[in-house]
Order: structure tokens, then sequence, then C-alpha cells
């Protein structure tokens, strides 16, 4: 058996994944995503970067996309959940369905949005002088660490129908859920300030 095809124990295929992508790697108790060094991401097309919080386990991370003024990222899609949080500037997302359904929204500083799972989705900056900075919670780390295959998580053309959300949803609408005080949960893909939201107990 040549070493190419001899089995690998102990691997982490995420952690693996993020040193062939070239990303710089930040990992603390706490980190200032404002001040992470990014470096060029070849599969966004912007400056990029990982961010690991010590504790974690294998089951999540952050990404920090620093979009440059005028800039955009590049066309994506794959299947791990994406929960994104603007750091600062503002912009827009658009999305693509395979029916040729597009949505987009706008957002700025304390914006909250959710990607649909596999949803082909882009994110432009709309300034011409300041850098846009996101930072994005994700669950690749399990999902590279179950499935161990890049191809399958990034080019995937299956739809998940059931899980591209109203179009309300991307304007900063949503629904309650009441279960019981102090449990609601307020269903949507786009949150525009999460600092102004109201919550009800």
């Amino acid at each position: 058996m040549n070493e190419q095809s001899s089995p690998r124990y102990g691997v982490d295929a995420y952690l693996d994944w993020v040193a062939r992508e070239g990303l710089p790697v930040t990992e603390d108790f706490g980190v200032d995503l404002h001040a992470v060094p990014t470096r060029p991401w070849p599969r966004y097309g912007v400056n990029g970067a990982a961010v690991h919080l010590k504790g974690r386990g294998d089951f999540a991370n952050m990404f920090v996309l620093d979009i440059p003024p005028g800039g955009s990222t590049s066309p994506q899609r794959h299947l791990y959940e994406d929960v994104y949080y603007v750091l600062e500037g503002s912009g827009s997302t658009q999305l693509a369905f395979a029916d040729g359904t597009k949505r987009s929204f706008e957002w700025g500083p304390r914006s909250l949005f959710a990607i649909p799972l596999n949803a082909r989705h882009r994110h432009f900056n709309a300034s011409g002088r300041e850098r846009a900075l996101l930072v994005t919670t994700t669950d690749l780390p399990l999902v590279m660490n179950t499935f161990h295959n890049e191809k399958f998580i990034f080019d995937t053309d299956f739809e998940f129908g059931d899980r591209t959300g109203k179009r309300e949803y991307f304007a900063g609408e949503g629904d309650l859920i009441t279960v019981r005080p102090g449990n609601h949960m307020w269903e949507t893909n786009f949150v525009p300030d999460l600092a102004s939201i109201e919550l009800k107990s």
C-alpha cells in the first residue's frame, strides 16, 4: 500500500482545508474582530481570515471578510450554515435560486443575516471609500469533519427549497413564534440593526 492510499488517523479535515485555503487563523478566548489580520482569499476574491474561539470544540468557526471599497465577493454556495454580522460598512447581498428567483437586501453596521442553505450568494460593498467588514459564524468544521469532501460541500447543486425563507424575511420582517415567556423566537433571515431590535419576554 503506497503512502497516498494509506489511511490517515486523527486528521482534522477542516483544519487541513483552512491550511490549503491559505487563511490566517486567529485563536483565543476573546478576539477583537475589527483587528483580525487578513490576507487575500482566492475563493472569495477578497481578504479573509478564520477565527477560532478556544473551547469551541470541532463544531463551529468564524470567517472575517474584508471587502474593499466598491468591491464584492465571488459568488458562493455551500452545504454549511452561514450567519453574518456586519462589523463595519454598508452594502448588499444578492441571492439566486435554481428556479430563477433572485432576492437582495441592503445591510449596514450591526445588521444580522442568514444565508439559506446552499443558496448561491454574493456580497457587495456599497461604499467607494470605506471597506465593509463582515464576520460569519458557520458550522463548517462539523460539516467538513463529517464528510471529508470539499467538492461535495462546495459543488453540490441540490436546492433546499424548504429552507429558502419567505420574501418578507429578507426585508427585515419576520414571524414571532411564541413558546413560553423568555423562550419566544423571531423567525427571519435579516435583522437590519441588531442593536435596535425589540426583545420581548
